[in-house]
């Protein structure tokens, strides 16, 4: 037999390669790094690559990465809140078990990012891309499985660690099938498993995880330390803890910059969960958005729950102000991706023409971006500009208008209109239907869409997609199979043309970003409705952009529940719908 130094150094490569992706090493590979200073160098980065820390081990994490910084690529900050027993599986959590998991992860996050903090310029740490590692946060109870029926977006190990974030759908649902068959029992702890509107109930249960500093001995600390880069923020579907909207936005202020931003809140209807006042809960989602200019992508999916149904058509949304307000301050972003949040028509509205639906003649004056269209118009005149610090925001709103020679409120669209300078790829929802739409609101935003893509110049892909039916729209820079030629996509169940206003305005931004004409095909859809539900989560397989509307291990989780997968017998109590709970 050939001694191991006597192998070439790229047959011991290879060696190494295979223990680590067939699987032998069962997902735990640290005890390998211990064999030789040889597979040290080889072991050690992949077992840093990947780090799962609960908030005990969050004390130890500075210690271990001292002189390992450049090795860690992902950190999953796991926080275990305490358990529960049966007899408070069915009642909403105390003013004090929300305080005290609150607290336990606040204190847990406050500690990892002040270790972060002191990593400095992690440019020194990264030679490839200079950034740091990703953070991604989650927070459950063991006892979140132990009363509720099992799902896989629930378990604490849903994907393997040690390989890519972007992983394959074999990996993933021979994972997920080798996990759930570990404990066939779990689940069925308690008579709430068995109730139909579970999954909703359960979802009542908590309240949205939010920050708490009371619990951290420094009684001046009011906010979290800052982090000069880190390279992403992931918050997924994982379990049935729930981030608001204004907790991730006060995380994303304690970093300097932040590459890509991965947000998928889930929503329950008032009248079964926290009965939140819609303007209180946009305006939450109003403070996240403010943040954006620290990214640079965002990606935002919600996911929505109500009575009897786990998952349903996502027909309530934020008001039309709010997409305004995502047009307007998302001009620094290099990819957006929204979906069920807003709507694309409102997104694009200072781009749509007369006679089109929701056309506007004038600005809103209330805007945060005309008004400093206004104030910056005064200035470069000479004019006085009123100080927003003496009046109150209406006062302000009236004496700008009044300063601008708009007292009117008639304010025209000349003044401005958003720009994307930097916006590659762009994915927004919209409920719009091409054959059963009388008011054509398809077209309408296919129309605008072109007219702000002139103002996006470094655009490669645009997509927008229905959260009624399976229609989606595509614009795509260099397709490949047009000879890297730019084309416009309408992909229908149906043999639905674009109107020649579409196809007119798309050939200006054709010809401004290439100077090629436009290409316009169609495609025709295949039905693929075979669950009760009309969310269309299989729509998403048809998007070029699939992976940047939902995070890759989502997309895997959506593919796997549709296909069909049941129970075994001594768990079978539904066939699982096409979403991930």
């Amino acid at each position: 037999m050939a001694d191991w130094r006597s192998l070439p150094a790229e047959v011991r490569i290879m060696i190494l390669d295979r223990i680590v992706w067939s699987g032998a090493a069962d997902g735990n590979i640290t005890g390998y790094a211990t064999v030789s200073r040889e597979w040290q160098a080889y072991f050690e980065p992949l077992s840093f690559r990947r780090l799962v820390l609960n908030h005990s081990r969050v004390a130890d994490f500075g210690k271990l990465t001292r002189n390992r910084k450049w090795m860690v690529k992902h950190i999953w900050l796991r926080v275990e809140l305490p358990r529960y027993h049966c007899p408070r599986s069915g009642h909403i959590e105390t003013p004090d078990q929300t305080q005290r998991n609150n607290q336990i992860f606040t204190q847990a996050l406050w500690q990892l990012l002040k270790v972060l903090g002191s990593w400095g310029n992690r440019k020194v740490y990264d030679p490839v891309d200079g950034t740091g590692p990703v953070l991604e946060l989650s927070a459950h109870s063991p006892s979140d499985m132990k009363h509720r029926f099992d799902a896989c977006a629930m378990d604490k190990d849903v994907y393997p660690h040690i390989s890519d974030e972007n992983c394959t759908d074999e990996e993933f649902s021979n994972h997920i099938r080798r996990e759930l068959r570990k404990d066939g029992n779990r689940g069925h702890h308690c008579q709430a498993a068995s109730h139909p509107d579970g999954t909703v109930a359960h979802l009542c249960m908590f309240q949205y995880i939010q920050l708490d500093f009371s619990a951290i001995k420094n009684l001046r600390v009011k906010k979290l330390p800052r982090v000069d880069a880190i390279k992403g923020l992931i918050l997924r579907r994982q379990h049935y803890r729930r981030f608001s909207a204004r907790t991730v936005a006060e995380i994303a202020r304690s970093f300097h910059t932040i590459g890509n931003v991965i947000y998928e809140p889930i929503f329950v209807r008032p009248r079964f969960a926290d009965r939140v006042h819609p303007q209180t809960f946009e305006q939450e989602y109003r403070d996240l958005i403010c943040e954006t200019h620290r990214f640079n992508s965002f990606s935002i999916f919600m996911g929505y729950y109500a009575h009897r149904d786990v998952v349903v058509v996502p027909i309530w949304k934020l008001s039309d102000s709010f997409s305004l307000m995502l047009a307007d301050e998302s001009h620094s972003l290099e990819h957006l991706s929204q979906a069920f949040v807003g709507d694309a028509l409102m997104f694009f509205q200072d781009f749509l023409q007369p006679g089109s639906l929701k056309y506007q003649s004038y600005l809103d004056s209330s805007r945060g971006a005309v008004q400093k269209a206004l104030l910056a118009h005064l200035s470069a005149i000479g004019k006085r500009v009123p100080s927003n610090r003496l009046h109150s925001p209406e006062e302000f709103e009236q004496a700008l208008l009044k300063a601008a020679g708009y007292e009117d409120g008639l304010i025209p669209r000349s003044i401005y209109k958003p720009q994307w300078p930097k916006l590659k790829t762009l994915a927004l929802t919209s409920r719009f239907h091409l054959v059963a739409d009388p008011n054509r609101k398809g077209m309408d935003i296919f129309e605008a869409a072109g007219f702000a893509a002139l103002e996006m110049p470094e655009l490669q892909t645009m997509e927008i997609w229905s959260s009624r039916c399976h229609d989606f729209f595509r614009y795509c820079r260099n397709d490949e199979k047009a000879g890297r030629r730019p084309t416009i996509t309408l992909g229908s169940h149906n043999n639905v043309a674009f109107e020649p206003r579409v196809s007119i305005v798309w050939d200006r931004v054709a010809r401004k970003h290439s100077n090629h004409g436009i290409t316009a095909k169609t495609q025709i859809l295949r039905s693929i409705r075979a669950f009760p539900t009309e969310y269309p989560y299989q729509e998403i397989d048809n998007l070029e952009l699939r992976e940047k509307i939902v995070h890759p291990i989502s997309l895997c989780e959506f593919r796997w529940f549709n296909e069909g997968w049941e129970r075994t017998e001594g768990r079978k109590t539904f066939r699982f719908l096409p979403w991930p709970l």
